[in-house]
């Protein structure tokens, strides 16, 4: 993806106060007799400066007072670190046009190098009220018309949004510090402005003492894990960090040479369950009487009913993250030019369900009583066992191998994983059950399934005079998944011509049970993944790259198709609730697929500066196919005047699906007129829909703002799991609806 033309936002947590970090004044100056110390201080009667460098005396260096109320004295140290506050009437306050703080009390810091000269430091607060607190934060507001065909064409003003984000950075001590980010959003709240709260929005706790260091985290960035095929992080399409949604601690610890992680995570969530009523075995434990429909029942030619394949075994569950746990360790190490890694994961209650099975199953007469007559009818018995209670966990472990500048400099790379998702049924209870086929006076041919579980008898063995209740079976666990995955790359790989290129293939197993797929053996999946990126500089002036992938599925035919690798609900490698369809993929499900993915960006003129950029996407099923899904992304940046900037952003794209009957070609246009007011402060006035919009989890700006209008407008992912064949209508109209979109917009933005 092109570099953003926009002002990016910073990090929510890493560099939220980042600007004011660097920005921050120091009052202390180097001069040719020592270090100058200011105080601001006009209604000030008495002012000292004490610290490390006389013993924290409050009368070894007083201030004297010059124009203007400023107090200010002269005091020649030393190389290295030193710490002091401003005594101000017998008050001890720290200095507040140094943002630098040190110690338990929060006394302002100060380096020197062996020159004397000062080494600036990372501002740790920028307040009056607490010289341990730095704040910062951003506020977008943004002003939207959108025209409206119903009434006359007009451009009709919607509520305006304002999105404010306050974050504050607490350094406790040298070994504690403390983020809180909060929030106010009208939109978010659906309230006016006024009515706005300021609500909790993520933060964490880290603490660090020499080689170790622990974070407790709420809806926090905790990163990506170092391995290639990173086992924590990564997540969906965007590839976000571990963290959000999530709370929890991580521990990072260094010793010998070995790195240790170790990470605890919960996702907020209670869990949950229900039986669907309308599956034939669960709705037959709760009645207990003759089925109501006997449509799916066969009855041989001796008059003897089959159970069919719906009641020998049906697992059903809640698609949802459940109560979900996770736990995760790592440990690398250097043998060498080598470095080796280790990693293991844990995730335990998610998607809550229940699970019932019939086995046992053999061929009996049966008694029918009525209390008057009795009946000898063949019948089908079996032992039926439900666990109505439980959830899903998987676990994996891994071995990776990291080898930088192996050959001609390139970077190796390579990861085994295994993995096993299981199913943990919990209050399991067992009773038998017995299907026949009943004639007497009032009816013939009748069908029904009959057992004990309510310990009330229907129809009596001929071997057994009384039958037996049901029996508590306690926990078991049944296999779902078992999985492995292979990778191996290399970056920087040597090529002529000034070609910068990486190369990797991936490949992914499955061999899903029947619990997982309904079906009424194992099944093997398979997905090899091929990957290449190739780049080269043209001149000084332009860039020219191109990515390719390749996804070569092997499914078997019988294969469900919610079990498809780049959907999260069967595959346990992907988060909960975080496919891998991305939008150029809608097209593409159930087949191989294949992407080609060029790119240019060139400065046209230095003075002004004008830029140019393309991006491109061809989505096909193989090298040779037709295109399904073609975009284009052309982008015009003008640097007008250091302070004005336009920006120009058009997307064309085409379908050519024959399987959905999906064809047409769209496009939309994007133009913007920036003004940067200040550093920091921005307003900008645009026509149609912005392709930078804040993408929610990670609180930055990305380049997704058309992905989420079409997601939104229901060509998505999850429309292709559950509606594959209502695709077509989702993606024609959520491209129409883009297309036709009319939107002005007045956006501005300001960091502190």
């Amino acid at each position: 993806m092109a570099a953003n033309p926009r002002l990016r936002i910073p990090s929510a947590i890493a560099g939220l106060w980042l600007a004011l970090a660097t920005a921050a004044p120091a009052a202390v100056q180097s001069t040719p007799g020592g270090i100058r110390f200011t105080y601001p201080g006009p209604n000030a009667g008495s002012v000292s400066v004490a610290g490390s460098f006389n013993d924290w005396s409050s009368t070894a260096h007083p201030m004297a007072r010059e124009a203007g109320g400023v107090w200010s004295t002269v005091v020649r140290l030393g190389a290295g670190s030193h710490e002091y506050k401003f005594v101000v009437d017998g008050q001890w306050i720290a200095d507040p046009e140094n943002g630098a703080t040190a110690g338990d009390f929060g006394n302002s810091a100060l380096s020197l190098d062996d020159k004397g000269q000062i080494v600036v430091l990372e501002a740790t607060a920028n307040t009056e009220y607490s010289a341990k607190i730095l704040m910062g934060g951003r506020t977008i507001s943004t002003f939207r018309s959108r025209q409206n065909s119903v009434n006359g064409d007009r451009f009709e003003l919607r509520r305006p949004n304002f999105d404010t984000d306050l974050g504050f950075r607490v350094r406790m001590n040298d070994a504690l510090d403390a983020f809180i980010l909060t929030n106010l959003n009208n939109e978010s709240e659906n309230v006016e402005q006024w009515r706005t709260r300021l609500n909790f929005d993520r933060g964490y706790l880290d603490f660090r003492d020499g080689d170790l260091r622990i974070r407790a985290f709420d809806n926090a960035d905790m990163g990506v894990w170092e391995d290639p095929m990173h086992l924590v992080g990564n997540v969906g399409i965007y590839d976000h960090a571990f963290g959000f949604g999530s709370q929890g601690a991580i521990l990072d610890r260094y010793w010998n040479g070995t790195h240790g992680r170790f990470l605890y995570a919960d996702n907020f969530e209670d869990g949950g369950q229900a039986i669907p009523a309308s599956d034939p075995f669960f709705s037959t434990l709760a009645a207990l009487g003759p089925a109501e429909d006997f449509d799916s029942w066969s009855v041989d030619e001796n008059g003897r009913v089959r159970f069919p394949g719906a009641v020998r075994d049906s697992y059903r569950f809640n698609h949802s993250s459940g109560d979900e746990d996770i736990m995760a360790a790592r440990m690398s190490r250097q043998f060498g030019p080598v470095l080796l890694g280790s990693s293991a994961r844990l995730d335990r209650g998610y998607n809550a369900g229940s699970y019932g099975f019939v086995e046992d199953i053999k061929d009996e007469t049966l008694t029918f009583t009525d209390g008057v007559d009795s009946n000898s009818v063949p019948a089908e018995t079996g032992t039926r066992t439900l666990y109505p209670d439980g959830s899903e966990q998987w676990w994996g472990v891994g071995l990776d191998a990291e080898w930088p500048e192996a050959i001609g400099g390139a970077t190796f790379r390579t990861e085994a994983l295994f993995g096993r998702a299981e199913y943990v049924g919990r209050n399991g209870r067992r009773d038998q059950i017995y299907l026949a086929t009943l004639s007497d006076s009032s009816a013939t041919g009748a069908v029904g399934i009959f057992g004990t579980f309510r310990g009330d008898p229907v129809i009596t063995p001929a071997v057994q005079e009384e039958p037996e209740k049901f029996e508590d079976v306690g926990s078991r666990t049944f296999d779902l998944d078992q999985s492995w995955r292979f990778f191996a790359g290399a970056d920087n790989l040597p090529a002529p011509y000034g070609i910068e290129s990486s190369v990797s293939v991936e490949i992914e197993s499955h061999e899903f049970e029947p619990p997982s797929t309904g079906l009424p053996s194992a099944i093997t999946n398979e997905l090899i993944t091929y990957r290449l990126h190739v780049s080269r500089p043209v001149g000084d002036r332009a860039t020219v790259s191109l990515g390719f992938e390749s996804f070569d599925t092997r499914y078997d035919k019988e294969t469900p198709w919610e079990n498809q690798l780049w959907f999260d609900y069967r595959n346990f490698w992907l988060e909960n609730g975080e496919h891998e369809v991305a939008f150029d993929r809608l097209t593409l499900l159930g087949d191989d697929a294949v992407f080609w993915r060029p790119s240019f960006g060139m400065d046209v003129l230095s003075s002004p500066d004008i830029r140019f950029e393309y991006d491109g996407t061809f989505g096909a099923s193989g090298i040779t196919r037709e295109p399904k899904y073609t975009e284009t992304l052309l982008r015009g940046i003008w640097k007008i005047r250091p302070q004005w900037t336009f920006l120009t952003d058009v997307r064309f794209a085409k379908y050519n699906d024959p399987i959905l009957d999906l064809g047409g070609a769209y496009n939309e246009t994007f133009v913007e007129l920036k003004y940067e007011i200040a550093a920091g402060v921005e307003l900008a006035l645009s026509y149609g829909v912005d392709p930078w919009a804040i993408d929610g989890p990670v609180n930055e700006y990305a380049y997704i703002g058309r992905d989420l209008f079409l997601f939104d407008g229901g060509a998505n992912g999850e429309i292709g799991r559950t509606n594959f064949f209502g695709l077509a209508n989702a993606i024609e109209s959520a491209e129409q609806a883009l297309e036709d979109e009319r939107l002005l917009q007045v956006e501005a933005i300001l960091r502190f």
